[in-house]
């Protein structure tokens, strides 16, 4: 996955995804989300090409494996604190009232998303917003669908639940991939 997001692929990775309607279905629900909140800072994390930075008008740190991907948002919008970071392999360097996490947990293992959400979730002073494929523990089919894998309520439950996090919206999106993709809007308890 480290090298998916470079060269060529991260320069078209926004018009590789303009028309898709969960692209759109994404951006409307962040911004939903976000304007109900009270927040003074954000780390989006990966940042990917940005297309959430507009939305935050506070300080943000934008965290990212990728150097090509943190290159076209910092063209686009220059304003954030760009951050070469793995979030699976390491905690993040900085803290903030809110942590967005879009599209990357799908592209992990189950194991791998645990501890990524363990290190969003330790930086996050009051919410998380963060989205994941989810399907029930007693599911027994395959864990990986193309590029996308499934993850089992549970991994997500027991993350939160580590970090002292409870799930306070649910946002479904209805597709034909199997399992629940869903905008998770988690609080600090």
């Amino acid at each position: 996955m480290e090298e998916y997001y470079t060269g060529i692929r991260a320069r078209h990775y926004d018009a590789d995804r303009r028309n898709d309607p969960k692209w759109h279905w994404e951006i409307e629900t962040v911004s939903n989300i976000l304007a109900g909140l009270e927040i003074k800072s954000v780390i989006d994390a990966p940042v990917g090409s940005g297309r959430f930075l507009p939305f935050y008008g506070v300080p943000t740190y934008a965290l990212d494996l990728s150097e090509d991907m943190i290159d076209i948002a910092k063209g686009k919008f220059p304003n954030a604190e760009y951050i070469l970071h793995d979030i699976v392999r390491c905690p993040l360097p900085v803290e903030a009232d809110l942590v967005v996490s879009i599209r990357f947990l799908n592209l992990i293992t189950s194991t791998k998303a645990g501890r990524a959400l363990d290190n969003l979730l330790s930086a996050a002073r009051q919410y998380a917003i963060f989205t994941a494929r989810t399907v029930p523990d007693d599911y027994s089919s395959k864990m990986k669908v193309g590029w996308v894998y499934l993850h089992k309520r549970s991994v997500l439950e027991h993350a939160l639940a580590r970090n002292d996090f409870e799930v306070s919206e649910v946002h479904l999106y209805e597709d034909s991939v199997p399992g629940q993709y869903q905008i998770f809007l988690c609080r600090r308890i």
